[in-house]
């Protein structure tokens, strides 16, 4: 097997599938209470950690690449302010754009992170939680400028960084290769399925007494209701969800692939058909089921024409 394509394929199914799971979580919020239904808590637990995961892993140092991010959000931080007769103003992201000020950030930090090597990088991603749990007694960060998602979710993109380098060290195998060559086994894929399933099951059952504002990384602990322990916990439950679904993607060209290669078009453009279908589903009261349903549909609709249109229309 040639690794090299095997292992972008990978990437592209990852990102596809984690991108998949953004645009639906975003479409059951347009629903009323969509926020607190368990299942969207549940993919909020994984989703965006793994999403800053893959970034670090696939990460690098290129000032060209800050700088474009960085235009871009002034560009669309600016036409969402206009187009929505909110105050113009760029030092708070408006709804999903807070990602591309903060890959900015993460990616201008490689350099000090390439500075550590072996286990001192275990000592840096434990540095990076510790500020991160301390940052929620802060009430003066929130959502301005993304800061204390930019520092909530910074261990993540270090640990993909990190990830990436030990096996660029070790110069023999891939994390995808690594991956897939212990995973082979029908009984382990079964298992690891089966442990990811009971998982849910279990974060299902105490769904309803989480508050979906606490899995933002962008709440201090008074204003969000919660404590310093939570946010220790959703590191873990991150990792270990996160790890479940790392080991199952397949290395084969789906149907995620064709997402994961424009996924950032695809999480850019994707709000504006949100907003535009809110008046309607705001206005819909349907069972659990329907609403997943539809949610479902239009996620796959809207990855799949926005994938396309990307491709013929040059974007990121």
């Amino acid at each position: 097997m040639d690794t090299k394509p095997a292992e972008r394929i990978y990437w592209d199914n990852m990102k596809g599938f984690l991108i998949l799971l953004v645009v639906f979580g975003h479409l059951l919020e347009c629903f009323p209470d969509g926020s607190r239904d368990s299942v969207y808590k549940l993919i909020y637990v994984f989703h965006m950690p793994l999403f800053v995961f893959c970034s670090g892993y696939l990460g690098r140092y290129s000032p060209r690449k800050i700088l474009k991010g960085l235009l871009l959000y002034l560009v669309l931080q600016l036409s969402c302010c206009m187009f929505t007769f909110r105050e113009i103003q760029i030092t708070t992201p408006v709804w999903i754009l807070w990602y591309l000020p903060a890959l900015a950030v993460w990616r201008m930090l490689l350099p000090f992170l390439e500075e550590c090597r072996g286990r001192a990088r275990l000592l840096v991603i434990a540095a990076l939680v510790a500020c991160a749990c301390l940052v929620g007694f802060d009430n003066t960060i929130g959502y301005y400028a993304g800061l204390s998602r930019i520092i909530v979710f910074f261990p993540y993109f270090a640990a993909g960084y990190y990830v990436k380098r030990y096996f660029q060290d070790r110069e023999t195998e891939s994390m995808a290769s690594w991956l897939y060559g212990r995973r082979t086994e029908p009984v382990l894929r079964l298992f690891i399925a089966l442990f990811f399933l009971l998982l849910s099951g279990v974060f299902l059952h105490f769904a309803p007494w989480v508050k979906a504002e606490w899995l933002y990384g962008a709440h201090s602990y008074q204003s969000g209701g919660y404590s310093l322990w939570f946010r220790g916990a959703q590191y873990l439950m991150a990792v270990v969800f996160g790890s479940a679904i790392l080991a199952v993607m397949p290395q084969k060209k789906t149907l995620f692939t064709i997402f994961g290669q424009k996924s950032l078009s695809i999480y850019l453009l994707h709000g504006v058909a949100a907003d535009m279908l809110k008046p309607v589903l705001s206005e819909a009261v349907s069972a659990t089921a329907l609403r997943y349903a539809v949610s479902a549909v239009l996620a796959l609709a809207f990855c799949g024409s926005i994938s396309m249109i990307a491709k013929k229309i040059y974007f990121f």
